[in-house]
C-alpha cells in the first residue's frame, strides 16, 4: 500500500449504503468538500441531505458512472463485491466488508498543531487501529 493524502474538494465520491458505516464515511468525506452521492433505498437520519446527492435506489452499476472514488457500505457482503467488481478502470473502490476485494482502505487520522496523524494496521484490525489513534490522540493532549 501506497499512504497518500488526497484533495477531494468538488471530486465525485460516491457511497453505495445509506446505514450506519455510510455515515462515518460521509462525515469525512464531508470534511474534505468532497461532491458526496449516496445510493440506497434508505438513508441514515443523521446524513444531511443538503449536501449530497441520494439517489433513493438499490445498487446498480450504471449509478457508479461519474465517481472517481466509490465506497462499498452496504450490510450485503454480495452487494459490496459487485460493487468493486463493476467498478469503471479509473475508479478507486474501498469493499468496507472485504479488504482483499478493494483497491485502498482507510486510516485512522486526526488532527493535532497543524498536523495530520494517520494510523494503520493494513485492513487486520480496524477496531485496535481506532483505540490507538484515539490512545495517540489522548498522549498528545495531556
Amino acid at each position: 500500500m501506497y499512504p497518500i493524502m488526497v484533495d477531494l474538494t468538488n471530486r465525485p465520491v460516491t457511497i453505495v449504503g445509506g446505514g450506519q458505516v455510510a455515515f462515518r464515511k460521509y462525515q469525512k468525506l464531508l470534511a474534505e468538500n468532497a461532491k458526496i452521492t449516496i445510493i440506497s433505498p434508505s438513508i441514515n437520519e443523521r446524513i444531511n441531505l443538503n449536501k449530497v446527492n441520494w439517489i433513493k435506489a438499490k445498487y446498480s452499476k450504471d449509478l457508479l458512472a461519474d465517481a472517481d472514488l466509490v465506497l462499498a457500505c452496504t450490510n450485503d457482503k454480495k452487494v459490496n463485491e459487485q460493487v468493486y467488481q463493476a467498478a469503471y478502470p479509473h475508479q478507486l473502490v474501498n469493499n468496507t466488508s472485504d479488504k482483499y476485494n478493494s483497491d485502498f482502505y482507510n486510516v485512522a487520522t486526526f488532527k493535532y498543531d497543524g498536523y495530520v496523524y494517520s494510523i494503520s494496521s493494513l485492513g487486520k484490525d480496524p477496531f485496535a487501529t481506532k483505540k490507538k489513534r484515539q490512545a495517540l490522540q489522548n498522549w498528545l493532549d495531556k
